[in-house]
């Protein structure tokens, strides 16, 4: 099964790159993720996930979406986290994928998760038959917001609700690709 995933993730790392980098040329401030969003939930729906839930905390921004197997066996739920907030900083990189609003980036890497978790949801919805149970795609809105942040309106608006467990994940600039 390993084998299987990372044969996938070759398979799409490109089009996963694509993706981090068109989020790093579109990056939203906390609570304005409504083109991310809506980019997000345009895919899931593509690769037709379920239960495709859309806006928290009174807002447009934010997703959460299931992934069902269908191996016949019942199973658990895990949810996977990606933030998918910018910070109010200038991109001051010269590369091709620069971000184009002025005053806006992507510098702590939600770029990326926002599209390595596209990339597991694609892997994942190939998977459906392997699957046992559910896994639940959190794209959280305002990771950045402190006190306001897009986790609690999330929890408190039920996108954990039957998970039995969470997971995220980071990158870090020093650890290569892989």
């Amino acid at each position: 099964m390993t084998e299987k995933i990372k044969a996938m993730a070759r398979e799409y790392e490109g089009e996963i790159i694509e993706r981090r980098r068109f989020f790093h040329m579109n990056p939203e401030i906390s609570w304005n993720e409504i083109e991310t969003t809506r980019v997000i939930a345009e895919e899931l729906d593509r690769l037709g996930c379920e239960n495709i839930r859309i806006g928290f905390g009174g807002t447009q921004c934010g997703v959460a979406a299931d992934i069902t197997g269908t191996s016949g066996g019942s199973g658990k739920t895990a949810a996977l986290r990606a933030d998918i907030d910018a910070l109010p900083l200038c991109d001051e990189k010269d590369v091709p994928y620069k971000s184009q609003r002025d005053g806006v980036m992507h510098a702590c890497g939600h770029d990326s998760h926002t599209a390595m978790l596209l990339g597991a949801a694609k892997i994942l919805t190939r998977m459906k038959p392997d699957l046992k149970g559910r896994v639940r795609l959190l794209f959280q809105p305002a990771e950045e917001h402190g006190l306001k942040s897009g986790a609690r309106a999330m929890i408190n608006e039920g996108a954990l609700e039957g998970a039995d467990t969470v997971f995220g994940i980071h990158v870090m600039s020093t650890v290569p690709a892989g």
